[in-house]
């Protein structure tokens, strides 16, 4: 039997007017922890206020002719703090004064094999100083009010995200990562291979939103792309650029160095979209491959 997921299939307006609203089937795929899908769903004819949710997540998006656009991102750590296996993602709109919600999606969470790797580092990185606890408590501090005013209702760029750099990736995103047999995270980034002082440009436009030295990730660069994507540039020897900066794709925004906890000179790209650190080589080809929403029956008066 055919189901439709539509919560509201008409509405009358008044005696004389009737409007019938599209009809979507969801989309079914599936989604992995650390991973990212670039949705693109047809905007009804009818209806404003746009927005895109999942797990009650309110999403950034951009309109693109006749089509919504926007990127659902599962953070690393997604199956170990959520029970959900099944993640549903509506349409929601007004029309007149009334809600109206469409299912447009549905994703089923699986787990994917990410490596586990071991690093020497300093020890002051494993075991912090007083000091350095509050320092790195602070810096807690700052880029939380850096990511909580990441900017949503627009884009900055119109061409694609590309590599910062085209040398070896010597470590992937996702990595278990124990340092010094003791300490344990995930890495949050790709890390690519750049003598120093090597040149780091920007991936696509954007405005630079962080720029400054940090305890972990040293000489530290983040620009703001809108629709909720950032990129982190980390372990510069030099930073060149300074907040509030318009930046171009290629543009150069710091000298790659050994700064922070690093063990050999290399830049720490990192992709946030949606508010999750995701594969940023998994985001440069999803944004390519748009996973389609069309409604299959028009509105009619």
């Amino acid at each position: 039997m055919r189901i439709h997921y539509l919560i509201l299939a008409s509405l009358f307006f008044s005696c004389a007017t009737r409007i019938k609203l599209p009809v979507y089937k969801p989309t079914i795929s599936k989604i992995q922890p650390g991973k990212v899908k670039k949705l693109s769903i047809k905007k009804p004819e009818v209806g404003r206020d746009f927005k895109i949710k999942c797990l009650d997540k309110e999403l950034a998006v951009t309109q693109e002719g006749n089509y919504l656009s926007s990127f659902l991102s599962l953070h690393y750590k997604f199956m170990e703090k959520n029970e959900a296996r099944l993640i549903n993602c509506y349409l929601e709109s007004l029309v007149g004064q009334k809600k109206i919600s469409y299912h447009i999606y549905q994703f089923s969470v699986e787990e994917f094999p990410y490596k586990t790797t071991r690093l020497r580092v300093p020890k002051k990185y494993t075991k912090l100083s007083d000091s350095d606890l509050a320092r790195w408590k602070g810096e807690q501090e700052v880029l939380k009010s850096v990511y909580a005013n990441t900017i949503k209702s627009k884009k900055l760029f119109d061409k694609p995200f590309v590599r910062p750099l085209q040398s070896k990736i010597t470590s992937l995103y996702g990595n278990r990562r124990t340092f010094n047999n003791t300490t344990q995270s995930y890495h949050s980034g790709t890390d690519f291979r750049a003598r120093k002082p090597t040149p780091i440009p920007v991936s696509n436009d954007g405005v630079v939103v962080y720029a400054g030295f940090l305890l972990f990730n040293g000489g530290t660069v983040i620009v703001d792309h809108g629709m909720g994507i950032l990129t982190m540039y980390c372990h510069f020897s030099q930073v060149y650029s300074k907040v509030g900066d318009i930046v171009k794709q290629g543009d150069v925004v710091g000298l790659s160095g050994n700064t922070g906890r690093s063990n050999a000179p290399h830049l720490h790209w990192g992709v946030k979209v949606q508010g999750a650190w995701i594969d940023g080589l998994q985001f440069l080809d999803e944004q390519f491959n748009e996973l389609v929403s069309n409604y299959e029956s028009g509105p009619t008066k």
